[in-house]
């Protein structure tokens, strides 16, 4: 709720509030349309841990090395 106060412009919303603002506690919510947004919402996640693997695990491995 935080990125709220310094948000006025509603395409600039995170991706979570967005969400929460497509469910509609009044009438039916469209569960199909839900998902895949949270599914596409995942994908640059996903990209990112993909690109960045090989330096994730470079960094754990080398904490453990006495030098």
């Amino acid at each position: 709720m935080t990125a709220l106060l310094f948000l006025s412009d509603p395409l600039k919303y995170p991706v979570s509030y967005a969400l929460k603002m497509f469910s509609d506690p009044t009438a039916g919510s469209d569960w199909g349309a839900m998902f895949a947004m949270a599914t596409f919402s995942l994908i640059p996640i996903f990209i990112i841990f993909l690109t960045m693997q090989k330096y994730l695990v470079e960094g754990i491995a080398s904490t453990g090395i006495k030098g």
